[in-house]
């Protein structure tokens, strides 16, 4: 996985930074921030960090004197820089952009742009941090699919974050964060939609009584079942199943 550090004493632009960058980038980045260069400079002092995405002009040193600082180091010296800029700082920023110590980008471009150019400098890492990444995308996938199998066989259970969580041994926290990312819904939007596929088949097939399909998809109450179904649906169980009859769609075994 990359180590990107974040660093801008504009708490603001170094969270809005992280979110894009954890929505957006192609790679799975950890990030530490840091909102003033000394501050950064410690974090960098603890652990290896691959990029550096930094403000320019910043109280007490300035972005340039910063980076030279963690490069310094040996396990930080083949780190990428990208200095965020304004035009102001083009002049002295030229000399470090020719030697190919860093690039820059500014401020005010797309949203787009900035997530392309970071993933410009990534393509240009070692080729074993790229392995580390895929690695890391290939697990990720396996986590997904290890909840959604879970899910799938454990439908009539408690299918609570903390649950699913401890069975793929991870916080709960982060695979909330991480399960959106991938799939682009929360994990509990997720359950509800499999349990009303789940409940429109079985109705669908037409042998079961409403109870006992409330018990088969972990309702504690057939009534809760019904106001369940209906929020979504916008139909109770037995409208559905009506509708069903009425169009002569029961489903054979």
């Amino acid at each position: 996985m990359f180590r990107l550090l974040i660093v801008d004493d504009e708490p603001e632009i170094v969270d809005s930074l992280e979110n894009l960058i954890k929505e957006k980038c192609k790679y799975h980045v950890k990030i530490d921030k840091a909102y003033m260069p000394k501050e950064a400079i410690r974090l960098a002092y603890k652990q290896r960090v691959d990029v550096i995405l930094s403000d320019m002009r910043m109280p007490g040193l300035t972005g340039i004197e910063m980076v030279k600082e963690i490069t310094s180091r040996e396990e930080n010296k083949n780190a990428k820089v990208i200095f965020l800029t304004g035009y102001s700082d083009f002049d002295c920023l030229y000399d470090i952009a020719k030697s190919g110590q860093a690039k820059f980008i500014l401020k005010n471009e797309e949203d787009e742009v900035i997530i392309e150019f970071i993933e410009k400098v990534l393509d240009e890492m070692p080729a074993e941090r790229l392995i580390d990444s895929i690695e890391q995308t290939e697990n990720t996938l396996r986590i997904i699919e290890a909840c959604k199998q879970y899910i799938e066989e454990n439908i009539d259970k408690d299918l609570s974050l903390q649950t699913i969580a401890e069975r793929v041994n991870m916080n709960p926290s982060y695979l909330s964060r991480l399960f959106k990312k991938e799939c682009g819904e929360n994990l509990s939007h997720y359950i509800q939609q499999i349990k009303i596929k789940k409940a429109k088949e079985l109705i669908e097939k037409g042998k079961l009584k409403m109870t006992d399909i409330s018990v088969k998809l972990g309702f504690y109450s057939p009534t809760y079942f019904t106001t369940y179904f209906k929020r979504v649906t916008g139909y109770t169980p037995q409208h559905y199943r009506d509708a069903c009859i009425d169009k002569n769609i029961y489903k054979k075994e």
